[in-house]
This record gives C-alpha cells, structure tokens and sequence, in this order.
C-alpha cells in the first residue's frame, strides 16, 4: 500500500534473492509457496527490472529508511 508502484513479489525478491543461491529444487519450492499465496502471478506480469535504490539511512531506536525509484516514482520505505 506504501508504495504500489512495486509488486508484492519484487519486495520479497529484494530481500531473499532465492534464485541467486537455491538450486532447482529449492527455487521450485519457494515459487510454489509463492504461488500458494498468489504472489508468484503478479510477479510474472509485472517483471521488469527498471528499479534502484537511490539511499538507505540509517535511523535512530534501529529503524531506517530506503529510497527506491521504479518507473520514475521516488518512494520512501521505513
């Protein structure tokens, strides 16, 4: 809801790159889960790899916050 301009699946991916360390078997079994919960679908429609992060700070109390660009938003997750 924060920022719709990036899929439920593209959030996942970006802090478990599970195709960049799991075997066949391991990236099956977590794209079907994926796709139990209906977050592989989306992900398949909308992959397009235009997106950066553009900052991360590093707040106070262990809280930061990262700035992403997609599709030439700015957004500002906490």
């Amino acid at each position: 809801e924060a920022c719709p301009n990036i899929s439920l699946y593209e959030i996942f991916y970006k802090f478990y790159p599970y195709k960049l360390f799991l075997g066949k078997e391991g990236r099956d079994a977590v794209e079907g889960i994926l796709d139990t919960f209906g977050v592989l679908d989306t992900s398949k429609s909308r992959r397009n790899n235009d997106g950066r992060i553009l900052n991360i700070d590093k707040g106070e109390n262990s809280k930061s916050q990262v700035t992403l660009i997609r599709h030439g938003e700015q957004t500002t997750l906490e």
